[in-house]
């Protein structure tokens, strides 16, 4: 009888159809960011028609209201590749930018910042500039979802 129920135990649990979700080997260093549903289930049908090479920039208007933008060429963007956020979308983690990254952060390398700074240099700073365009979601953080489409982001009513 115990041959029996460990028999069945172990039926049940190899036969599990739960969803396999694969971690990136550095998400513990990465800062996980979570969209309202409403954002998320606009997102999955735009993220299924592109490649790998995707990532996320989020921004945030004056008026409470933050834009999330589906962009691409990680490659070619080093605010990102080096970035420690990433975005949960049904079972995957995408690269997040945030628009502070664009105001503040350098391309310039902590090496080269450091060797001028040492050298009593006025420290160059290496800025790049994203226009990001393509699809964008408007919304607020309880889920409203202010509008989206294709194209700039320029003439958002808020």
């Amino acid at each position: 009888m115990n041959r029996l129920i460990l028999i069945y135990a172990i039926l049940i649990f190899s036969c599990s159809t739960g969803k396999r979700i694969s971690l990136p080997k550095n998400l513990n260093d990465k800062i996980v960011y979570v969209l309202p549903p409403p954002i998320d289930s606009l997102l999955k049908p735009e993220l299924a028609k592109r490649d790998k090479s995707v990532y996320l920039a989020l921004s945030q208007e004056d008026s409470g209201i933050y834009i999330i933008y589906v962009s691409t060429q990680i490659r070619n963007n080093p605010l990102v590749s080096k970035s420690n956020r990433s975005l949960f979308i049904d079972g995957k983690f995408y690269p997040l930018s945030l628009d502070i990254d664009m105001v503040l952060g350098t391309t310039s390398t902590a090496h080269e910042i450091l060797d001028e700074y040492r050298r009593e240099k006025y420290v160059t700073i290496k800025k790049r500039f994203t226009i990001n365009e393509g699809y964008f979601i408007p919304f607020k953080t309880d889920g409203q979802i202010v509008r989206n489409g294709h194209g700039l982001s320029e003439g958002i009513i808020h």
